[in-house]
């Protein structure tokens, strides 16, 4: 499935990603704003969504489970 280049509403999925990622950031940066820096935070979003159970994958395990066959 395509979507049109200049319309980014067309493709929920990745929408709903950068929503999620933004909230996080949000979230990280409320907490402490003295040591913030978004390559940390960047490198925890990406593990935690990484090493998190998703229903959608085979066997309901972590997506880099299905991807390396081991957990991270």
């Amino acid at each position: 499935m395509t979507s049109p280049v200049y319309h980014p509403q067309s493709n929920g999925q990745a929408e709903k990603m950068v929503d999620v990622y933004k909230r996080f950031v949000k979230k990280k940066f409320l907490e402490d704003r003295e040591v913030f820096d978004l390559d940390i935070v960047t490198n925890q979003f990406l593990y935690s969504y990484r090493t998190t159970p998703n229903t959608v994958t085979p066997g309901k395990c972590s997506p880099a489970k299905v991807h390396l066959g081991r957990e991270l």
